[in-house]
């Protein structure tokens, strides 16, 4: 029940580690964070726009240790997840607030804003 937030928590020390000079300390997470969002999204396509970020955060952190040609795969799986989402295939505008809403606990205070 713990694992998505196992995922988010890589992510979020990987963001640590790279905001302190660590970039190269940061793959290590973001790499486990990816493999969990994406055995999660195989059972459950609510974990695909979790899976979508961190492949993006992927992408990003090889480009910031020099190895841009291994951040094109996840950077383009990224892009394709979130055209998918674009479409609104996945969620309906209730299930796509309530996602977004687990996904800010961590920010007090901040409301689901529908989408128009």
């Amino acid at each position: 029940a713990l694992v998505p937030d196992v995922a988010m928590a890589g992510l979020e020390i990987a963001d640590r580690m790279r905001y302190w000079g660590n970039r190269a300390g940061a793959l290590g997470p973001t790499e486990e964070a990816v493999d969990i969002y994406r055995g999660l999204a195989v059972d459950n396509p609510v974990f695909r726009p979790g899976l979508a970020a961190a492949l993006a955060s992927l992408g990003t952190r090889y480009g910031e240790v020099g190895r841009r040609a291994d951040a094109v795969g996840p950077a383009e799986e990224a892009a394709t997840l979130y055209r998918e989402l674009a479409a609104g295939d996945l969620f309906d505008d209730h299930q796509r607030c309530k996602f977004f809403q687990r996904q800010m606990t961590r920010l007090p205070g901040r409301a689901c804003i529908r989408r128009v």
